[in-house]
């Protein structure tokens, strides 16, 4: 790499906010743990040292896909958590904070209906008290059986007991 080494770019990719998440594996011939460390301190994810097959190149950029992957969910997971915890901080009102509660997973997954409900263990139902869905669908609100089904001995109901 003209004017650049290994270690130059590794800097280069973690200072970008473009190419942050991505994982990078250094690939070199000196062995050690000292060579090692100077790779893994500034942020490299992983490091393979030569010789290598060509399956252990693979296994280790498929793990680091993997866990970069992982790492941006949860990242955006609790970007999320953080922007509704924000939204509802403050709010008095119960069924305003079920309503935000409801409206803003449904905006952030892109998905159609959001339920706020409770089980009523006593009525073995399941109770939608609130939805925030697309105008087209149907409301489902109200009262549902939850279906009983034979259960394996020893097998726990799923039903917390009641003291």
């Amino acid at each position: 790499m003209p004017h650049l080494d290994g270690f130059g770019m590794l800097r280069a990719i973690r200072q970008g906010a473009a190419l942050a998440w991505t994982p990078v594996v250094l690939v070199t011939a000196r062995g050690g743990e000292e060579a090692a460390i100077q790779g893994l301190l500034p942020g490299a994810d992983d490091d393979v040292v030569e010789p290598f097959s060509s399956r252990e190149l693979v296994a280790r950029i498929g793990g680091q896909l993997l866990l970069a992957s992982a790492r941006r969910r949860a990242a955006e997971r609790n970007d999320f958590l953080v922007r509704l915890a924000g939204a509802v901080r403050g709010v008095g009102d119960p069924d305003r904070v079920a309503e935000i509660a409801c409206r803003m997973p449904a905006e952030h997954l892109g998905v159609e209906r959001v339920q706020w409900a409770v089980v009523d263990q006593a009525a073995r139902e399941y109770v939608v008290e609130l939805e925030h869905r697309v105008p087209d669908l149907p409301p489902t609100v109200g009262r549902f059986a939850v279906e009983a089904r034979d259960r394996e001995p020893g097998e726990r109901s799923g039903w917390p007991r009641s003291a």
